[in-house]
């Protein structure tokens, strides 16, 4: 599975992706087990983090199972399906209607950056992976960043993941990211990963 339960360090995910509510900064998924509210920060180095957005719910996150195909655009692709190993909440189908008004996003990490795929049909396998079908890709302009291999990281686009702030200066910076329980001092029990 997912490394997502370690003892002291929580896993994230900084995504160069939209926010919902159209703010300027990048979505960033924490998650651990067990949960605790986390704090993500982020600089230029380690002496100027600054609390960059505050996580309340443990995201959902997973890796693929198998490789995942480029399909096409604007249309439902009944061809490809993200076979995921997840850990956190079941994802569930839902109608046309509500995938098409914005449910059941999941981003997909490849090559060429996230993937913004959405899916209609959820269902368990025998062996605990989950096959996300009829497909709607390249969401929110995604359409270059399509396709990834098996291993690829998941992160399921929900009301856990939460946009960071971020200066219109750090646009195109390589920043330090760091999540860990809030009120803390970022240090030991803190996840590091650099991100632009």
């Amino acid at each position: 599975g997912v490394a997502v339960s370690l003892v002291d360090e929580p896993f994230l995910a900084v995504m160069d992706l939209a926010a919902r509510d159209g703010g300027a900064g990048p979505l960033v998924a924490v998650a651990a087990e067990p949960w605790r509210a986390m704090a993500v920060h982020a600089g230029v180095s380690s002496e100027v983090l600054t609390v960059r957005a505050e996580v309340v719910r443990s995201a959902t996150v997973g890796v693929l199972t198998q490789g995942l195909a480029a399909g096409p655009l604007h249309r439902w692709d009944g061809v490809n399906a993200v076979r995921v190993r997840l850990e956190g909440q079941a994802p569930q189908s839902r109608s046309d209607v509500a995938v098409l008004a914005g449910a059941n996003a999941v981003a997909v990490c490849g090559a060429d950056g996230w993937e913004v795929v959405q899916f209609r049909e959820a269902a368990l396998m025998p062996d605990g992976r989950w096959r996300l079908s009829e497909l709607v890709r390249g969401q929110q302009g995604t359409d270059a960043a399509m396709g990834a291999e098996i291993g690829a990281l998941v992160v399921v686009l929900d009301a856990a993941v939460t946009a960071a702030s971020l200066a219109g200066m750090e646009r195109g910076v390589p920043l330090i990211w760091r999540a860990g329980p809030a009120g803390a001092v970022p240090g030991a029990g803190f996840r590091s990963i650099e991100a632009v």
